[in-house]
């Protein structure tokens, strides 16, 4: 097997010769190989990104999910681009949804991108709650949630952070080629093309679904946390929303340097009454969690649902 310092050697080689296809051409060359992930990574933007210039469009094409989700994605970025490969995206979401399933279950969605998560459990007929600030992306996931007739769906196009950060705006990098992501956080993510930059404005969950009336009462909630680094401040936001619902929260752990951020990921467990926290496969299965190490999805579980999502 080859190793992960001389896979990087072939990408910088390759990166440069295939950076000039088209996203139509690599799309298809990467579905050649498709009993061969790692080739099929040497056509995917995102790495393509890191190791050279990509061309600056989007190139917009319409998909069906292997669960029957129409989405229209650009596959000139990652998520577009692996989705229309795969037909899915990380169902870890969906899976865990379907498992403790209830038809007064509403899912939050912070960080939802084009839909990919989202939309595939609002067509399940759950009412979904999506936030996404990058606007370009936003327009993609009201164009999913229309094109699937979800009709439970509410879409909030600002970012969340902190109370200390409410009503502020501030501006959003958006790497060409990974739009997922799109940071709050500068040169939060790296790549050979600069970043587009927007402008978005702050709120909080708190603050946010004290506007939907429905919220006041007392719901059953899965909440997603996908905000490259913002998830310290997102949590910040969102305490009474956790003390009041007792949420299952899944959220992405990116571990950065700053010592507020270790102290952050080393007593989450402990920031919240009666939680426990895990790394989750997407199949469902819980591991220990390591605060230092990344992981694509964590979750946080109060004790008394844990024999809904099958403990004991």
């Amino acid at each position: 097997m080859i190793s992960p310092k001389a896979f990087r050697k072939i990408l910088n080689i390759t990166s440069k010769f295939i950076g000039s296809f088209s996203p139509n051409m690599r799309l298809n060359l990467a579905k050649f190989f498709k009993y061969q992930p790692g080739i099929q990574t040497l056509f995917d933007p995102n790495s393509i990104r890191n190791y050279t210039h990509i061309k600056k469009i989007s190139v917009l094409k319409k998909i069906l999910l292997e669960d029957g989700t129409k989405l229209t994605v650009d596959i000139n970025d990652i998520i577009g681009f692996r989705t229309a490969i795969n037909k899915k995206w990380d169902s870890t979401s969906l899976n865990l949804v379907k498992k403790i399933y209830s038809k007064e279950l509403i899912f939050i969605d912070i960080g939802a991108n084009i839909g990919a998560t989202c939309v595939p459990i609002a067509n399940l007929g759950l009412q979904i709650i999506a936030f996404e600030a990058n606007l370009d992306t936003a327009q993609l996931l009201f164009k999913n949630i229309s094109d699937n007739n979800c009709k439970h769906s509410i879409v909030f196009p600002f970012a969340l952070g902190s109370p200390e950060q409410e009503g502020r705006y501030m501006d959003i990098f958006s790497p060409i080629g990974n739009v997922s992501s799109a940071s709050l956080i500068t040169n939060w993510s790296h790549g050979k093309d600069t970043v587009k930059i927007q402008s978005t404005f702050l709120s909080t969950l708190d603050t946010a679904l004290s506007m939907l009336k429905f919220m006041e009462f007392k719901k059953d909630i899965i909440i997603k946390i996908d905000v490259e680094g913002l998830e310290p401040e997102v949590f910040s936001g969102a305490i009474n929303t956790i003390r009041k619902h007792r949420p299952v929260i899944i959220f992405e752990n990116n571990p950065i340097d700053s010592e507020s951020s270790k102290l952050f990921r080393n007593n989450l467990s402990n920031k919240f009454d009666n939680y426990k926290l895990f790394g989750i496969t997407e199949d469902t299965k819980f591991f220990d969690f390591n605060p230092n190490y990344r992981y694509e999805n964590a979750i946080l579980v109060p004790n008394e649902k844990f024999k809904m999502l099958g403990f004991n």
